[in-house]
């Protein structure tokens, strides 16, 4: 039987941050440096990061690309062209720079870990665009974020090309 969620298993810092090494062999890459989770993990008064892979007790959801590489053509065609994409990520060139890359490059890029680190890990693509539940398609949402607690909820329609963001400063929602 797998194990389900897996349990990290290693640590390694990288240029990026760090590569997570789970017990189902995957490696998934995150933008925070081992000392970084460590410190949030102690935040959410869980042991150590140490401790916690000497015991391989830290279960870990990560996320897994979704988007279609048509579909993130089209997300980047309408950001790049769209007036209200450019005054929202405009001060942001980590975000905006994103959109001019391809699907392979973007899928690449490392996850980042939720807040919430009571109980387990949480990873997700940061430029990840999905179907919305409370939406009709082809709306697609994605949840960006930006230093200093920036989290930009962020629709796009592909047929149409219209683009609505909500940005917010959001302490805490993703471990920077």
């Amino acid at each position: 039987m797998t194990e389900y969620p897996p349990k990290l298993v290693q640590v390694a810092e990288s240029e990026f941050g760090s590569v997570l090494t789970l017990s189902d062999r995957r490696m998934v890459p995150i933008n925070i440096r081992p000392e970084r989770l460590d410190r949030a993990l102690r935040d959410f008064e869980r042991p150590s990061l140490r401790e916690l892979l000497a015991s391989r007790s830290l279960g870990v959801f990560a996320d897994s690309w979704q988007t279609l590489e048509r579909d993130w053509v089209r997300v980047s065609e309408i950001v790049q062209t769209s007036p209200v994409a450019l005054a929202k990520f405009g001060c942001f060139p980590d975000i905006w720079r994103v959109f001019g890359q391809p699907a392979a490059v973007v899928r690449d890029l490392p996850q980042r870990v939720y807040g919430g680190l009571e109980q387990a890990l949480y990873t997700s693509h940061a430029f990840q665009f999905r179907e919305d539940p409370n939406r009709p398609a082809p709306w697609c949402r994605a949840l960006l974020n930006a230093v200093g607690g920036w989290v930009f909820e962020t629709w796009i329609h592909l047929g149409s090309g219209s683009v609505e963001i909500v940005g917010e400063v959001l302490p805490g929602h993703f471990v920077e």
